[in-house]
């Protein structure tokens, strides 16, 4: 049987399935929950506060990903190894080489070989696995469709099924595709048969999860799913849209099995402790406006700029802390934009001593330890005074500051260019020497890398590129230094800093070593591996874990999962940003979406779907703090650029409020 619990938000839903789970283990059920993986911990932590050590070990936690693991461990044993998101990347590029040689794509044949593209496709075929879609899936929808669409459906479905192939010719497997193959092969195996299944923290469900929740439907004796919503049968496009568009689908697909569907209304909003803030959370986003007729618990703060709004955010923390009315765990900075504010509210509060958590995953492309290879790739290929430089300034070069600005001043004096970075210096512009011998300390490893490369242009088997780029690396004594000025950032102060520096570089490592083995025989020049190589670092970040109990975390609006906040901080709240504005991307069109689900191909994400989530991004943020709300918008950004306004004449619209303090 299906339950569906529903309510608004701080209606206690997550309260009320903990409740019944407990009087579940109590009467002796095998109870099992899931909640998205980003959330995991937290659950994990309020299910054993509430059940305490005896209970929640008797139940079985975790996430799709989680329990698609043990379905393949314990049932159906994965046949291949998991590849990697390196490996994942070289076998798709090395597809894309293959067709792109044999001329095999007709709609994307002048397109195959730019980088944007490949970023592209990897999203989309991401999407394809997770909707459940196969190559055949694809050819056979092709069929049906009419105009331009099918050349374009063809070209995908011959990468999807060529990448796929690629794998299980080197015994491997894309770990996309595993709940599908989960959800089979717990299909009849009864191991879901007897079970009380819980799910919370859900709007939607991808492809691959209906298809296990189709499995756990069929086969448990109840499952329980709270959803975000306070009606799941209001109007199409209303703020929980997400939320309703995924309680109907439930509701269908337990119609189809059967099995009865149950709806368990919460209705008041128990969370807050102000009646302002429970009333703000009612009516946001509503048609329905009535005033609140007493003082709200909600401050809007507009600012000339993005500076001083994060320096008002950082000195009202201060205020709370100093006053005794908040510890730093009680309070929570949200943004939309968390890569433009991250720095500023790291210096703000390093001046005002605010302890903080930045949940902010950084992209280490960007990082010196990252930029160094390429920088190298870039100089085996051609030595250029622009890519040597910057080489100079990742601080890992062999040569220090000093003479480093020596050299680069040197090189501006005398217009030092191309391959005149490949000879010895004349004796005329260079009579002590000096500059020659930081010339050659840098730029002998360098030819000695591009020799080994082919002369930086022929293509070398990609393994033993690597291999010599890893010598190049070792001659000029990058990994000592790495080591050293970790040591010395330690000794320093900056513990944090010196563990990250290492965690780097260790990761570069683990990197090239997998595009060692992946790329084997594979023929690559110097810049078709710095292509491949700034593919593969796009997709990684490094988040470091909180470093102390009582901290203010800051978060990004789309991602965050509060855990009872008291006070909120929503930073950046233009017009066009929160809620930001909705643009369709990727391969298809939203027509061509259409087709494709009317061909029996559905794809998640659908502009409806993103205007649905980001309404619920809103609400979920608005209604997050349970004593006080703090908003705050510039009107121009870093840049100078101007931003448009908070919409402070029409806030009984948008807010549904009628007593804001506006500073």
């Amino acid at each position: 049987m299906l339950h569906i619990v529903y309510g608004g938000v701080g209606a206690g839903k997550s309260t009320f399935l903990m409740e019944k789970l407990r009087t579940d283990l109590c009467g002796g059920k095998t109870v099992r929950t899931l909640v998205p993986e980003q959330f995991a911990f937290t659950y994990d932590k309020n299910l054993y506060d509430a059940l305490g050590v005896s209970d929640f070990n008797r139940c079985r936690t975790g996430s799709f990903r989680s329990l698609t693991a043990e379905i393949l461990s314990e049932i159906a044993a994965a046949p291949r190894d998991a590849a990697d998101d390196v490996i994942k990347t070289v076998v798709l590029h090395r597809v894309l080489q293959n067709l792109s040689k044999s001329h095999g794509l007709r709609y994307y044949g002048t397109q195959a070989d730019q980088p944007a593209f490949f970023s592209e496709l990897q999203n989309q075929l991401s999407e394809l696995m997770q909707s459940g879609s196969t190559p055949e899936a694809l050819i056979d929808a092709a069929s049906r469709i009419q105009g331009s669409l099918p050349e374009k459906i063809f070209d995908i479905a011959r990468i999807y099924a060529d990448y796929l192939d690629e794998l299980e010719r080197m015994g491997m497997r894309d770990t996309l595709c595993d709940t599908v193959t989960a959800a089979a092969a717990a299909d009849g195996s009864r191991l879901f048969c007897g079970q009380t299944v819980y799910l919370d923290e859900f709007e939607s469900f991808t492809g691959d999860q209906y298809i296990m929740l189709e499995v756990i439907l069929r086969d448990c004796t109840d499952v329980w799913i709270a959803m975000r919503t306070d009606d799941p049968n209001a109007p199409d496009y209303s703020r929980f849209d997400a939320a309703n568009l995924t309680c109907r689908r439930l509701c269908r697909l337990a119609s189809e099995l059967g099995a009865a569907c149950e709806m368990h209304p919460l209705t008041d909003l128990r969370r807050f402790h102000d009646a302002s803030l429970s009333h703000l959370s009612r009516h946001i986003l509503t048609a329905d406006l009535p005033p609140y007729p007493g003082p709200a618990a909600v401050k809007i703060c507009e600012a000339r700029d993005m500076t001083l709004e994060v320096e008002y955010t950082a000195a009202m923390i201060r205020k709370l802390l100093m006053e005794h009315k908040a510890v730093c765990r009680d309070i929570t900075v949200v943004t939309h934009d968390l890569s433009s504010y991250g720095a500023l509210l790291e210096a703000a509060f390093s001046r005002y001593e605010i302890p903080c958590f930045m949940d902010l995953h950084r992209s280490v492309l960007h990082t010196a330890v990252m930029k160094l290879p390429l920088c190298l790739l870039a100089l085996a290929h051609r030595t250029t005074t622009e890519q040597l430089l910057l080489f100079l300034k990742t601080q890992l070069s062999p040569l220090p500051p000093e003479d480093a600005a020596r050299l680069e001043n040197y090189a501006f004096t005398w217009d030092i260019e191309y391959e005149q970075w490949e000879t010895p210096f004349l004796s005329e512009t260079d009579a002590d020497g000096e500059a020659e011998t930081l010339r050659n300390t840098v730029m002998q490893p360098i030819l000695d890398f591009r020799r080994q490369c082919g002369g930086g242009n022929s293509p070398v088997p990609g393994s033993k590129l690597c291999r010599a780029l890893y010598g190049c690396i070792d001659a000029l004594g990058i990994p000592l230094r790495v080591g050293g000025l970790a040591s010395r950032m330690k000794d320093n102060g900056d513990v944090t800093g010196g563990r990250a520096l290492r965690k780097l570089w260790n990761r570069f490592t683990e990197i090239l070593d997998a595009l060692h083995d992946a790329l084997g025989e594979t023929p690559l020049t110097p810049i078709q591996l710095s292509s491949l190589l700034t593919t593969v670092l796009r997709q990684n970040r490094i988040a470091l874990p909180p470093q102390m109990l009582d901290a203010v975390t800051v978060q990004s609006a789309a991602a965050a999962r509060f855990d009872a906040p008291r006070i909120v901080f929503i930073l950046g709240v233009n017009e066009g940003t929160f809620p930001a504005d909705i643009a369709s991307g990727g391969f298809f069109s939203e027509q061509e979406r259409s087709m494709l689900a009317e061909a029996g191909i559905a794809l998640s994400r659908s502009v409806r779907d993103l205007c649905a989530d980001e309404r619920l991004i809103v609400c979920k943020t608005i209604s997050a703090a349970s004593e006080r709300l703090f908003l705050s918008y510039p009107l121009t950004s870093e840049s100078g650029k101007h931003l448009q306004r908070f919409p402070v004449n029409h806030i009984g619209k948008l807010w549904l409020m009628s007593r804001f303090v506006h500073e």
